[in-house]
């Protein structure tokens, strides 16, 4: 199967693909060798910078879209909260 549609999707799956590969590669790189000060604001300050890039992602989603109201954050959070 080919095609400009079918082309166009193999390049946004390999995005989706390549972006699922970035966050196991980061979660083992902090599981394995980031040690957590509990007594210093860096947890803090490393959700509200996820929280920041998903907000700003969603906005420009919206934006495109025509949208009035961005995704639910809900599923984003529990992820960032039990997998952090």
């Amino acid at each position: 199967m080919s095609g400009l549609l079918i082309d166009s999707e193999k390049k946004l799956y390999e995005c989706y693909i390549n972006s699922s590969a970035e966050l196991i590669k980061h979660y083992n790189f902090l599981r394995e060798k980031v040690v957590f000060n509990l007594t210093e604001k860096e947890i803090s300050a490393a959700i509200l910078l996820r929280l920041k890039a998903y907000y700003n992602s969603q906005v420009k989603i919206k934006e495109f879209l025509g949208k009035r109201y961005m995704q639910q954050e809900l599923t984003f959070l529990l992820k960032l909260y039990f997998f952090i």
